[in-house]
């Protein structure tokens, strides 16, 4: 009889027994063969659930998930790039170089600071090669910011130029009332009305991407009858990311003073100080960029939202909460601080308590994580817990790192299955009591496990260091590139790690 376990996990092979290259994992084992005997042929692992089609509010759920995963990705791909270069280089450097040279040169002479070897000519061939390789590879790195501020801007117009023509479709009286003129012949080609309509909005849509960014913000604003430029604080943050794109786009060294002059004609402040200054794209800037624009299309797709017939906050603001809660959770806290307090700032909301006291735990939770501790006890302070449900108050207790309260709460949310083992080990707002030896003995108490088994992580084989990592900047400030069995172990005994910095780079 086969042995039950909590969890499972199925390495896939391929034509070579020894290349693992895609794993599924999963609590269900029977779940997981019957997915691995499919035609997939690969699994891809999420913690969120399937969009439902049929959800009237499924298009504004897509909107929103694909403006925050294309901005976390990019952040990924932006933190990624500093420790990668490293790594890479480490590699290529050991096995390429030293220790080829180590096992078949001869030894020369040996200090504290270097080692001399004697090496062939067909040596010595193999390492100018790979010197170059180190060049070009140093060279390529150099460009990744580049592309990620590229990627972004691209991205984020063509989801845009996406919602304009859905939003059209849906409001067809946009194009109705319009001034767009065809000539008799021109409407003859087209079969029926509807055909006639859908070439009308392609041309509507055309037009609208070849416009500068601004121009573009106000004509979804003629369309939808809202306001975002005057009411928005990161407007000339975000008129700054293109313009910026621009310099980038056009091969431009220096600041420009276009760049200068369209930055200011629009609020940006500290753009003049940049004048004949290099163009460059620092980590916290590309940071930066992310934040603002997950935060731009969140807020345009539900004031856009909240305009259209039948949606309300009590269909939307689930759908934001649950994308903040996934942004917090992937260490991303700016953008939905920021998201988090124009919803719940919004007058007349008819959104479910419920839904409002989860809202006001993320947003305290993102500003715990991005350091601001005295704000989060501000946003926590601000609401009366005394009638809410335990799973709120322990969640509130954890954000105040009051592990007696968290501990006094424990028998009630786990009898009541509101917070279940794995929400304890994932929910960010756990980060600040979990190492507590006091708060680990309860959570045994109460589900009958460990919260960390240390013993079972002990004997997991971590991979041999290549090379020491620098940690990288903003987000991830204060965390270092390692096994992930040593992250996990860590994370239990010495808490969160200092995360995304306030001050952020122009």
């Amino acid at each position: 009889m086969t042995k039950k376990h909590p969890a499972y996990i199925a390495l896939r092979r391929g034509n070579d027994p020894n290349n693992i290259s895609a794993f599924a994992f999963g609590p269900d084992l029977a779940g997981l063969k019957e997915n691995l005997s499919s035609d997939k042929k690969e699994a891809k692992p999420t913690i969120d659930p399937e969009i439902d089609a049929s959800d009237p509010t499924g298009a504004f759920q897509a909107f929103i998930g694909r403006a925050s995963d294309t901005g976390l990705a990019l952040r990924e791909l932006s933190i990624a790039s500093r420790p990668l270069h490293s790594m890479y280089s480490a590699i290529i450097t050991r096995f390429e170089v030293v220790d080829p040279v180590r096992s078949t040169g001869d030894l020369v002479e040996s200090t504290e600071k270097f080692e001399i070897y004697g090496i062939s000519t067909d040596r010595l061939a193999k390492i100018r090669e790979t010197h170059r390789q180190l060049n070009r590879m140093e060279t390529g790195f150099s460009f990744l910011p580049t592309a990620v501020l590229l990627t972004a801007v691209s991205s984020f117009d063509s989801s845009i130029n996406d919602f304009v023509r859905q939003m059209l479709k849906d409001h067809p009286e946009h194009i109705e009332n319009g001034e767009r003129k065809l000539s008799f012949k021109e409407i003859l080609k087209y079969s029926d009305f509807e055909e006639l309509r859908d070439r009308l909005i392609d041309e509507e849509v055309y037009d609208f991407s070849r416009g500068s960014h601004d121009e573009q913000v106000r004509q979804i604003e003629k369309w939808f009858s809202i306001k975002i430029v005057d009411n928005w604080k990161r407007w000339p943050d975000f008129i700054e990311i293109f313009e910026r794109r621009n310099l980038v786009a056009h091969g431009e060294s220096e600041f420009t003073d276009r760049y200068v002059r369209i930055c200011q004609s629009h609020g940006h402040k500290g753009s003049e100080e940049l004048l004949g200054k290099e163009v460059k794209l620092s980590y916290k800037y590309l940071v930066q960029m992310v934040n603002i624009l997950i935060e731009f299309q969140i807020l345009l797709a539900l004031m856009v939202w909240r305009k259209r017939k039948g949606f309300s906050d009590k269909d939307l603001f689930p759908h934001i909460n649950q994308a903040c809660y996934k942004m917090v959770y992937q260490q991303l806290y700016v953008a939905p601080v920021n998201i988090l307090e124009f919803c719940l700032s919004l007058k007349g909301s008819d959104a479910d308590s419920s839904t409002r006291l989860m809202m006001i735990v993320n947003q305290a939770s993102a500003l715990k994580h991005n350091n601001d501790a005295e704000k989060c006890n501000k946003i926590l302070d601000g609401q009366d817990w005394s009638a809410s449900a335990d799973q709120y108050k322990i969640c509130v207790a954890a954000l105040r790192e009051d592990v007696s309260e968290v501990c006094r709460l424990f028998p009630s949310v786990a009898a009541n299955s509101s917070i279940s083992c794995d929400d304890f080990r994932e929910w960010p707002v756990f980060d600040y009591v979990c190492k507590d030896d006091k708060f680990q003995k309860c959570f045994f108490t109460a589900f009958g496990e460990l919260y960390f088994d240390e013993e079972k992580q002990d004997n997991i084989s971590d991979p041999p260091k290549i090379a020491q990592i620098d940690s990288v900047a903003g987000d991830r400030e204060g965390t270092s590139i390692q096994p992930m069995s040593k992250v996990i172990k860590q994370k239990a005994k010495d808490g969160p790690a200092q995360q995304e910095g306030r001050k952020i780079e122009k």
